[in-house]
């Protein structure tokens, strides 16, 4: 080797996208998680099919969330379509690889209205409280709805008002309005409307229209103050 040759910086190898490997960029991880982010923020804007284009990009970058975020606008319709079919298995997938918190909602919801075939109450049951367990206030929800409601199986205030404040306890202001109407009206909890309008409030700090209503009509605030908007289920 001549002394020229080696005195000569050697220049460092491209990787395999073309990109030197000193070069900053963004691992993949991160790309899948930002192609999400933006999803989420399409989504806020209603911007739905953007969203999904977004969810599909990110899930096949690697990130759950946005499979699982694909998967729900398939569900929803998003795409231009409806496909059932596919999203539910999408929602098994994530179920399989310990997403429950994201995925067990959907899939009790797919038990519950038999969106695939008949009902099968129990096992809806079953994908709600494997939700709340995993941290998803919709499943805990929704099972205080079923026991509530009493139509799929016996009607329990105990157990409703239950899921109510184990959904409230994780984050959810509409659940924090139904245990606030439970307390206010002695049903499956002891009647105190001291703790009801302590509840009403909380929701209603969150913007929950329901509870601002039921303070409005406890006399506890005028309805001239701004209210904030209906929270979606």
């Amino acid at each position: 080797m001549t002394e020229q040759n080696k005195n000569k910086k050697e220049e460092p190898e491209k990787a395999g996208n073309g990109v030197s490997e000193d070069s900053p960029a963004l691992s993949v991880e991160a790309y899948a998680r930002t192609l999400y982010e933006e999803g989420e923020e399409l989504e806020k804007q209603r911007q739905f099919e953007e969203a999904a284009q977004k969810y599909l990009l990110s899930g096949m970058a690697g990130d759950p969330d946005g499979v699982y975020g694909y998967a729900k606008s398939l569900y929803m319709g998003w795409t231009g379509k409806t496909d059932l079919e596919t999203a539910h298995e999408l929602f098994l997938i994530l179920r399989a690889r310990g997403h429950q918190k994201s995925a067990c909602f959907f899939l009790g919801l797919y038990e519950e209205q038999g969106l695939l075939g008949k009902p099968d109450y129990p096992k809806a049951i079953d994908y709600y409280h494997e939700g709340g367990l995993n941290g998803d206030y919709r499943s805990y929800r929704q099972l205080g709805r079923i026991y509530a409601e009493g139509k799929i199986t016996k009607e329990n205030p105990e157990m409703a008002y239950h899921n109510f404040m184990m959904a409230a306890a994780i984050g959810d202001p509409i659940s924090v309005t139904n245990m606030a109407v439970y307390v206010e009206e002695g049903y499956g909890v002891e009647q105190n409307l001291e703790w009801a309008v302590k509840l009403y409030k909380l929701a209603a700090d969150a913007g929950e229209l329901n509870a601002i209503e039921a303070l409005e009509r406890l006399g506890v605030i005028d309805g001239e103050e701004e209210k904030g908007e209906r929270i979606d289920p």
